[in-house]
């Protein structure tokens, strides 16, 4: 049973992008962003060219809370 509600205590930076190619292309689009060189991810994305958001603790928990109750449901409720 589910006694204590997981919760993010801590980070820093930006998350990771879907297929932006983990670390090293988040890193490499920082430095796109900075530059205005955007030509190659508006070929990837087209016109929903990712946003950088730096780390929120708020937001990261408020995301968390919908995953533990899908996860509460499939192993306490048997759903």
């Amino acid at each position: 049973m589910l006694h204590d509600i997981p919760r993010v205590t801590g980070g820093s930076g930006y998350g990771l992008i879907e297929n932006i190619g983990g670390n090293s292309g988040l890193d490499d689009y920082i430095e796109a962003i900075g530059s205005g060189e955007l030509d190659h991810y508006y070929q990837i994305f087209g016109n929903q060219i990712p946003h950088l958001r730096p780390f929120s603790l708020p937001i990261a928990n408020e995301k968390l809370k919908p995953e533990i109750s899908i996860l509460k449901r499939q192993y306490e409720d048997n759903e």
